[in-house]
């Protein structure tokens, strides 16, 4: 999704942040189901979801709009299925959490 940073360098950046803030808390919004979000990209999230320990997340599926840079140039390839099940596995971690 066109990120100009690595996972290294974001994850990198958390951690700089949780040593010199006490009690820092994150949260992000998460596109599930882009076009050509394969599975070991979506892992990669769960992995950043896990290692950073969001306090919340808004996840959505992805859905092309009419009019939109991503409807024109995007294949909405990812069944929604699939998608509603990635939504699961990362609502679960972030946000159910106890």
């Amino acid at each position: 999704m066109n990120r100009s940073y690595t996972k290294k360098e974001y994850l990198d950046l958390v951690n700089k942040i949780k040593s010199k803030v006490d009690g820092v808390k994150f949260s992000t919004d998460i596109i599930i189901g882009f076009s050509g979000e394969t599975e070991e990209m979506f892992n990669d999230t769960v992995d950043v979801c896990n290692q950073v320990g969001f306090d919340i997340a808004y996840i959505n599926k992805y859905s092309p709009r009419t009019g939109t840079v991503s409807a024109k140039i995007y294949e909405n390839d990812i069944p929604m299925k699939e998608k509603k099940r990635r939504w699961v596995i990362l609502d679960d971690l972030v946000n159910k959490k106890v």
